[in-house]
């Protein structure tokens, strides 16, 4: 709640406010959950003030001074308030809803989930500022000065950057469909998963300085413009060649390195020899503790990667759960096999003991029929070498040999 004298002191108007500011330059004001609705405060001093929760809807905010002040919570929309001062505030989670923001200041303050959505934000200084999971949804950011500011997760649908300057600007995981991107000014930009194919007018941005735009982005957004492209830096060669990577006839599958933490040994000696032999792979170590089976590791690795190594041991497989779980592996098996009309292997069990041969029906005795490569024998190196070649045989199975072009 606000402390009373300073909110009966704001409501005698801004010249009796900013005097009694200049004569106590220690006081700071303390309006926490203050009801201004439509107020005009054109001009006040709130530098350093308490505005958490404050309610400022409609209010006449034009050139006042909100600078280090803290405005969590706080509800400006449909606010005036051109002209600004925002520097250092901190305002994540406050409202600006279709406010009126132009040449307003907000260098380097702190605006996380802030919610912009339909603002005006012409000619605004955001330079510094970081707007992780801001909502700028319908944003009006044009001649803004984005330089250096974070905007990683934030939601920039339909926002207009005409001239916008984003030199610096981190657009890491950021929402830019229906983006309007006209003369926008890059250099040094990230694009870090991120979608650039609903994006307008890409082709006429000046860019400064070469850009960052990642593998994630590149298949997300399909066929870009060469214009653009050449642009931000993206070299020709890898631009002509693109497409071969995300062609499913020629696609290369990661693998996710499924197992119980028991066998933690064998894993990590097989994730280091994989790599050295180019394989992409991962392996998770922190979600397998003392105890832990490949219950959530087989869920998670078929979710999120194209092929699952299963270590098959009495360690991963005594389990009453884990035919169910393969169950929905060889379900995904048939569904990729009925959409791309040939069999497609998900799943590549390898073993380290003879538990698995003692299955005689069942969905594990399916998994004993495709084992790929025995690594019983795993402590031996030459053992271990042979059977590492079969496997990676049967990784590499679907993979076409692609030559790269000649240079001479």
């Amino acid at each position: 709640m606000a402390y009373q004298k300073h909110l009966e002191i704001l409501k005698s108007g801004v010249g009796k406010w900013n005097a009694w500011r200049q004569l106590n330059k220690e006081v700071k004001p303390d309006l926490p959950g203050a009801d201004l609705t439509g107020a005009n405060l054109s001009g006040a001093n709130f530098r350093n003030a308490n505005l958490q929760g404050a309610i400022l809807n409609k209010a006449d905010l034009s050139f006042s001074n909100f600078i280090d002040s803290d405005l969590l919570y706080a509800k400006l929309e449909n606010a005036y308030l051109f002209g600004a001062f925002f520097s250092g505030a901190r305002l994540s989670k406050a409202t600006f809803l279709n406010a009126m923001l132009g040449s307003t200041n907000y260098h380097n303050s702190t605006m996380w989930y802030t919610d912009f959505s339909g603002a005006n934000l012409l000619k605004a200084d955001l330079s510094n500022s970081s707007l992780e999971n801001a909502n700028l949804t319908n944003t009006n950011l044009s001649n803004a000065d984005l330089t250096s500011a974070n905007l990683s997760n934030a939601n920039l649908s339909n926002a207009n950057l005409f001239r916008t300057n984003l030199f610096g600007t981190n657009l890491f995981g950021a929402n830019l469909s229906g983006a309007n991107f006209k003369w926008a000014r890059l250099g040094q930009t990230v694009f870090g998963f991120t979608n650039l194919s609903t994006c307008k007018n890409l082709v006429s941005v000046a860019v400064h300085a070469p850009c960052s735009v990642d593998f994630q982005t590149l298949r997300e957004s399909g066929s870009l413009d060469k214009e653009f492209t050449t642009k931000v830096g993206l070299p020709e060669l890898l631009m002509e060649y693109l497409p071969d990577f995300f062609n499913p006839a020629l696609l290369i599958y990661p693998a996710f390195l499924s197992h119980s933490w028991a066998d933690k040994e064998f894993v990590r000696k097989l994730y280091e020899a994989l790599t050295k032999k180019g394989v992409t792979i991962w392996l998770d170590e922190k979600k397998m503790k003392p105890g832990d089976n490949i219950h959530d590791s087989i869920s998670e690795g078929i979710k999120y990667y194209d092929k699952l190594l299963l270590v098959c041991s009495e360690n991963s497989l005594n389990s009453w759960w884990v035919e169910k779980e393969l169950e929905k592996v060889y379900e995904k098996e048939r569904e990729m096999q009925k959409d791309r009309g040939k069999k497609f292997r998900l799943v590549i069990p390898i073993r380290i003991d003879d538990n698995i041969l003692k299955c005689r029906d069942g969905i594990l005795a399916t998994v004993k029929s495709s084992v790929i490569g025995d690594f019983t024998k795993w402590r031996n190196e030459s053992e271990f070498d042979k059977a590492l070649k079969e496997l990676v045989d049967a990784l590499n199975a679907n993979r076409p040999d692609i030559q790269p072009p000649s240079l001479l």
